[in-house]
């Protein structure tokens, strides 16, 4: 599957173009709040997080880990992941809404590659078939090179259209 960086990259210059054309509200909050929802199916990659969950998995076997994991990266599973974290927040709706776009970048990628976990499950629990449509190899990195590129271009023209500040000076 694509890494983190292009899941999060990928996610947002499409939340820059859906910004542009004023579909989407643009302010910091809804762009967080997407790019976690871009990485949130690999949630349990991140080292940290898989170290913290490590214990509470030990009565299962390996692959029941395997396969609790498998759920969150099931539009099914992140769907409802993304229930329960947006309870957390104030705005819930719009954090639910943000999270699912989020997700849905995130699972259209993994579709795109031919992968070592067989694809998106896309109708479980009703079926165990996955699906993908194997445009890209995930051992090949050069779609991350393309995405890296397309994302520096985007920094720098709007830099020198001077619509976003790369840096912020914080003053006291």
């Amino acid at each position: 599957m694509p890494d983190w960086v292009t899941h999060i990259i990928t996610t947002w210059l499409i939340y820059q173009l859906l910004a542009r054309f004023k579909i989407l509200k643009k302010n910091r909050y809804n762009e967080i709040i997407l790019l976690f929802g871009a990485i949130l199916p690999d949630i349990n990659r991140l080292a940290l997080i898989g170290e913290v969950l490590q214990p509470l998995l030990l009565f299962y076997t390996n692959e029941q880990t395997y396969y609790f994991f498998l759920v969150i990266h099931t539009p099914i599973g992140s769907l409802l992941i993304a229930g329960i974290i947006a309870q957390i927040f104030e705005k819930r709706k719009e954090t639910f809404l943000y999270l699912v776009g989020g997700i849905t970048s995130h699972l259209m990628l993994d579709m795109l590659l031919t992968s070592i976990n067989k694809g998106v499950y896309f109708l479980f629990p009703f079926s165990f078939q996955p699906f993908q449509l194997k445009l890209l190899n995930s051992m090949d990195m050069s779609y991350m090179i393309i995405t890296i590129t397309i994302f520096l271009c985007t920094l720098f023209y709007q830099k020198a259209k001077n619509k976003i500040v790369i840096v912020n000076n914080f003053n006291y």
